[in-house]
């Protein structure tokens, strides 16, 4: 889903500012207990290092919706 994410979002110039990161949370259990992540997928929104957004689930219009609003915080 991120990837198709991704790509439909190549052209905007906002996307240069996200950074998409995927944890192997059983490997990385700290930041899974960091991150209070309880279920897969959960996306967490970071802008400056504080939560603004989390979705829980693969909900595709969501998380465009989010890129959408929380790109537009995270450019300088």
């Amino acid at each position: 889903m991120i990837e198709n994410i991704k790509k439909g979002t190549e052209s905007n110039k906002l996307m240069l500012h996200v950074i998409f990161l995927k944890v192997d949370v059983d490997e990385l259990k700290d930041a899974a207990e960091l991150y209070s992540v309880e279920a897969m997928p959960t996306l967490v929104f970071l802008v400056g290092g504080v939560e603004v957004h989390r979705i829980v689930g693969a909900n595709k219009d969501e998380l465009k919706n989010a890129l959408d609003k929380h790109a537009v915080q995270a450019s300088p």
